[in-house]
């Protein structure tokens, strides 16, 4: 099986390839028009546009691979043209929108903002999940254990082999 890093190494050398070509075009519409604009900027929201989607791409395809959903080999073939394509029209649709009227700094925040947002995302969906799962957990746990004899039980005796005798009570007296 192919490494999905190849594509992805292709996507950023065509990231830093557009993050030197919009410089270069600012400057050269710069020397005509006479402005002052940050050339940087420019060359992150180029650089952006065409890093950020495939690897969303390559994220969500790596989660849905480990859990197992079952890709043929035909869809790697299909998901790193996909890859690739969605970084060269990255590249082309924002090296195009490239010029001295363009906003490039708001561009580039937003999509740092999105960034943010996507990663607040996840520490808060993971902080669910575990809360949900210690929910389901607990409720399996009081299904095979009573609830009063768990909180005023006076012995503490886990048996792997079953039969378990589980009173808090030893443990918060301990």
């Amino acid at each position: 099986m192919i490494s999905p890093l190849i594509p992805l190494v292709c996507v950023f050398g065509l990231a830093f390839l557009g993050y030197g070509a919009a410089r270069v075009k600012l400057a050269r519409a710069e020397a005509s028009l006479h402005r002052n604009a940050l050339p940087n900027a420019y060359g992150l929201s180029v650089f952006f546009a065409t890093a950020i989607p495939p690897i969303v791409l390559t994220a969500v395809w790596a989660m849905l691979a480990r859990i197992n959903v079952g890709f043929a080999p035909q869809s790697f073939v299909a998901l790193f043209v996909t890859i690739l394509g969605l970084g060269v029209i990255g590249f082309g649709l924002s090296l195009v929108q490239v010029r001295p009227q363009m906003r490039a700094r708001a561009v580039s925040e937003r999509w740092i903002l999105g960034l943010l947002i996507a990663a607040a995302s996840i520490a808060v969906l993971t902080t669910v999940g575990i809360v949900l799962s210690m929910l389901f957990e607990t409720r399996n746990f009081f299904a095979q254990y009573s609830f009063i004899e768990f909180f005023f039980g006076l012995t503490w005796s886990p048996n792997f082999r079953g039969g378990s005798e589980l009173g808090i009570v030893p443990l918060l007296w301990g």
